[in-house]
């Protein structure tokens, strides 16, 4: 009874001590519950059953967040073993015997878990909501917000949670147990020893990874990637971020070892003291966190700046919600039209033929000029290479296609267009927006 008592206390010291610690595990468990919903998600799971890929995706996700969980709780657990040392060694002292202090510390960890799990149980419904509303951004698809909480996706978060809980405090358990009274004792000054190194080397490599940071984010709006240069950008940023946290230190370092006025100004000296120890203590941490954070930002904002550039380019390709062809000149897509308007109903709808002469001047013009394609079908004189075309059978019609004035106004009418006039003899061409400088070039 008295050792539950104490770790009830201690737990409850611990929450103010090592807020950090309670924090971590809170968005660790937001994040595992929000992801896990997600998964288990019926409509999400109804997405996956279409698009296979999207699946496996998920599933990748979800072994490499495992991953990280897991060490991220096993490095806590070591973190507060290592504070709490010197405390633990003065329990021996005290008669306390190892297998009760080791009962102490499995309990006093349980219950600040178990704090920080039920705190992140309820965040994670508020960022499974901004999840699923940029998951579903990316396919262009109305979003309802909505409490979602299914059995399965609770169960998965708990097993992972505190089976990973669980294992790395056996694992500390088992290191405790083989540890002395003087070690312990050692371990908490290790730990508050502040490994400055060079404070000279430090103060670059802080200036040098908060450049690099910058100039990280002004390439991302560059606009021109490559595969390679992603992932060498992507590992230098995350280098950097530690780079951060490890060089801060020693920057603070310096600036008391110059002893200039400001430092010895009242409490200055203490403050910078402190700040110095505790982020050389916790840079490891806090710059894991950073990069968990840094990785959630960017990946939302890169998926809606994606699903963004999708919805215009499909207006593009796309400009009609729904296009019908058929080589019978005598169609009336009775079938389409009844199906769809069964489905969705039908605005306006336009039934047209495409006519062709025999003739293909204009296709062979932008075989040979258009810069996607005429690295292809273009011989080194300039010319029309037509095995090349025969060959690949890429051509959307044999021979150049035309429309009627009234059916071309017609559609321009449908998508908000203004209506042309022609006089006798002239003629407009139609083109992708892309092919403009291919004609100017000609």
């Amino acid at each position: 009874m008295m050792l539950n008592k104490l770790a009830f206390r201690n737990a409850k010291r611990s929450l103010k001590d090592y807020l950090i610690y309670i924090i971590t595990m809170t968005i660790i468990a937001a994040m595992m519950f929000a992801f896990d919903s997600m998964i288990f998600s019926k409509e999400v799971r109804n997405m996956c059953s279409e698009a296979g890929i999207m699946a496996a995706m998920l599933g990748i996700a979800t072994f490499f967040i495992v991953l990280i969980v897991a060490w991220l709780i096993n490095y806590m657990a070591k973190f507060m073993l290592e504070k709490r040392s010197k405390e633990f060694g003065t329990y021996l002292l005290l008669g306390m015997k190892r297998k009760e202090i080791s009962h102490l510390y499995m309990k006093e960890n349980l219950i600040m878990g178990t704090i920080g799990f039920m705190i992140g149980s309820v965040a994670g419904m508020f960022l499974q909501q901004i999840i699923m509303t940029i998951f579903y951004s990316v396919f262009n698809i109305e979003y309802k917000v909505k409490i979602d909480v299914q059995g399965l996706s609770v169960l998965m978060t708990v097993c992972c949670y505190f089976g990973c809980y669980l294992l790395a405090l056996f694992r500390n358990k088992r290191k405790f147990k083989k540890m002395n009274i003087s070690e312990l004792m050692k371990m908490d000054k290790e730990n508050e020893k502040i490994k400055q190194g060079s404070p000279g080397l430090a103060q670059w490599l802080f200036f040098g990874s908060l450049a690099y940071i910058i100039l990280f984010f002004i390439k991302l709006f560059d606009g021109r990637y490559t595969v390679s240069g992603v992932i060498l950008m992507s590992m230098g940023l995350i280098i950097s971020i530690y780079m951060i946290y490890f060089g801060i230190a020693g920057y603070i370092a310096r600036c008391v070892q110059k002893g200039s006025r400001r430092v010895y100004k009242n409490n200055n000296l203490f403050i910078y003291r402190q700040l110095s120890s505790k982020l050389s203590t916790m840079r490891f941490t806090m710059g894991s966190l950073t990069i968990l954070l840094t990785c959630a930002i960017l990946g939302g904002t890169i998926a809606m700046m994606f699903a963004k550039y999708q919805d215009t380019e499909l207006k593009n390709i796309m400009p009609f919600d729904v296009l019908v062809y058929s080589n019978n000149v005598n169609e009336d897509f009775k079938e389409e039209t009844e199906a769809i308007e069964e489905l969705a109903g039908i605005k306006e709808k336009l039934i047209y033929h495409i006519y062709q002469n025999g003739s293909h001047k204009i296709n062979d013009f932008l075989y040979v000029n258009a810069s996607t394609i005429r690295k292809i079908y273009r011989t080194k004189d300039g010319k029309l290479n037509e095995e090349a075309v025969k060959n690949d059978g890429y051509e959307y019609y044999d021979y150049d296609t035309f429309i009627s004035l009234s059916d071309y106004n017609a559609l321009r009418k449908m998508l908000g267009y203004e209506e042309i006039t022609l006089n006798e003899n002239e003629y407009v061409i139609n083109i992708k927006k892309r092919m403009k400088n291919d004609l100017k070039a000609c």
